[in-house]
């Protein structure tokens, strides 16, 4: 197996879910879906949970700043980095000391 390269993996976490666009405080919990994945694929030899990236934008760049405050996924793992694009305009996290690189970008 290589050490070389990358694997994407995009979440739909709307998926199975019946909802209708005046219906937000229905939105499923998106990084539960991404933890749960890291979680899992952490298991797989095949990956190195160490180099494990979260990017999301808009409605999934909101729920990165969610991963900001807990960032382990696993047992010992935590995102060797996230990025959150785009989240909702009030969205915003005091500046403070991360164990791992976090970036915001704002339109």
């Amino acid at each position: 197996m290589t050490k070389e390269g990358f694997a994407v993996a995009v979440i739909d976490a709307f998926h199975t879910h019946d909802i209708k666009p005046n219906q937000k405080h229905r939105q499923p919990w998106a990084a539960d879906y991404a933890k749960g994945l890291a979680a899992f694929l952490s298991n797989d030899y095949r990956f190195d949970a160490n180099n494990f990236f979260f990017s999301g934008f808009s409605y999934g760049g909101h729920h990165a700043h969610f991963l900001f405050e807990n960032l382990g996924f696993a047992r010992d793992h935590t995102w060797a980095a996230i990025v959150a694009a785009e989240p909702p305009y009030d969205a915003f996290f005091e500046a403070k000391k991360y164990p791992t690189p976090l970036l915001t970008i704002k339109g």
